[in-house]
């Protein structure tokens, strides 16, 4: 679901939506989905979980999926709070790592092999995160200490076509610190 109504105000929030900020206000993710401004981007920007389906049991059509990428999806994987001074005044740093994937439909016109389609993605991504290391450490974006990318992209197998489409995606992990 695009950004949730209630202000962020807790570390963790407030990562979440420095991340969000940091990849709407790349201009290469507004390219990529199609939006002018950063406001307009941050609607393809998704915390936690997709705007859920019409249907009552859960389940996505195609067509919805379709409709709703390309996107980035931000969730949460973890945030420690560590004490940095000791005494009656102690105070904490507070970091975490989320997860951001970003998934694009593959033209039906498209024939070109796997390979192809992953690297345009790659490229695309790569671009992304380029523009948001520009933007790190710039107020109200995130200030990220690394990414992480475990494995490469991923196509949609063949077995699920009919179901969600034809799509390629790729998960980074974001690491954060001092908010």
């Amino acid at each position: 679901m695009p950004a949730p109504a209630t202000a962020a105000t807790g570390s963790i929030s407030k990562a979440l939506a420095n991340l969000a900020n940091s990849i709407a206000g790349s201009s290469t993710f507004q390219g990529w989905v199609g939006a002018v401004t950063q406001a307009a981007a941050l609607l393809s920007v998704h915390f936690e979980t997709l705007t859920a389906p019409a249907a009552d049991d859960g389940l996505y059509t195609k067509a919805e999926l379709e409709a709703l990428r390309p996107y980035a999806l931000i969730t949460t994987a973890g945030h420690t709070s560590e004490v940095v001074a000791g005494g009656g005044g102690s105070s904490y740093m507070r970091s975490g790592a989320m997860l951001v994937r970003f998934e694009q439909d593959i033209d039906p016109d498209d024939t070109e092999a796997d390979g192809e389609v992953g690297r345009k993605l790659l490229n695309t991504v790569g671009d992304i995160v380029a523009d948001m290391e520009t933007l790190s450490g710039t107020a109200g974006y995130l200030a990220f200490d690394g990414l992480d990318m475990a494995e490469g992209y991923q196509r949609t197998a063949q077995n699920e076509l009919s179901h969600i489409g034809d799509a390629v995606l790729v998960e980074l992990s974001v690491r954060w610190r001092g908010i």
